[in-house]
């Protein structure tokens, strides 16, 4: 095994275990009555470290890389574990009335539900080691087109959106995950698919960093 492989694999162990951590804790938090029957399976943050733990276990598993694993299942981990950083800690921060709905619990304010360390596991370093495998670790880019990537996030955007109509009732007072999804239509659209597009953004941003990266590599080796 070579030393990026070893390396690799050390990385993924420890985003398997901190990654379950953080989904464990997570879906143990109490939702307010507004979410509650949806449940945590609404939430893109879990959906993406689903995804992504499986591309964690399956590259363990597999030792060598998975033609199939490697050209789907990575791609989309990695690109949903960016947007999901990029979007989550500006409004953390800044908007966190745009993330948070109001808690079960009137004395608990918004954003205080889960530690910084399980906030971490969930929001950071899933990104972070998917990204140092994809840049540092991987020989060559995403073995994706840019068409099949766009169709791809539309595809995947909308199958969200689908998801959530099937699961959040509003008309039994449910309310959507984000608070920025509870408004009218087509302005839900048209932020859903924004993030779509801010996901086809980051493939391709990821691809020419990937493609600068390497040829400054080879010609330090030259």
């Amino acid at each position: 095994m070579t030393k990026s492989k070893r390396l690799a694999t050390t990385i993924n162990a420890i985003l398997l275990v901190t990654g379950t951590y953080g989904l464990y804790k997570c879906t143990m938090v109490h939702l307010p009555p507004t979410l509650n029957s949806a449940g945590h399976k609404q939430f893109l943050t879990n959906i993406s470290l689903a995804i992504s733990l499986v591309y964690n276990l399956l590259a363990l598993l597999t030792q060598s890389s998975s033609h199939l694993v490697e050209k789907y299942v990575f791609p989309i981990s990695v690109i949903l574990e960016t947007v999901v950083t990029l979007v989550y800690w500006p409004l953390k921060i800044f908007f966190v009335h745009l993330i948070y709905q109001q808690s079960a619990n009137p004395l608990q304010k918004r954003g205080t539900v889960l530690p910084l360390h399980v906030d971490m596991c969930l929001h950071l370093f899933p990104c972070i080691g998917l990204l140092f495998q994809f840049l540092v670790l991987k020989r060559s880019q995403f073995a994706l087109s840019t068409k099949t990537a766009f169709i791809g996030c539309l595809m995947l955007g909308t199958i969200y959106k689908w998801y959530l109509q099937i699961l959040v009732k509003p008309e039994l007072g449910a309310k959507y995950p984000y608070p920025f999804l509870d408004i009218k239509e087509p302005w839900k659209s048209v932020i859903m698919y924004g993030v779509t597009l801010v996901a086809w953004g980051v493939f391709m941003v990821l691809q020419k960093l990937k493609r600068t990266y390497s040829l400054k590599s080879r010609a330090k080796r030259v």
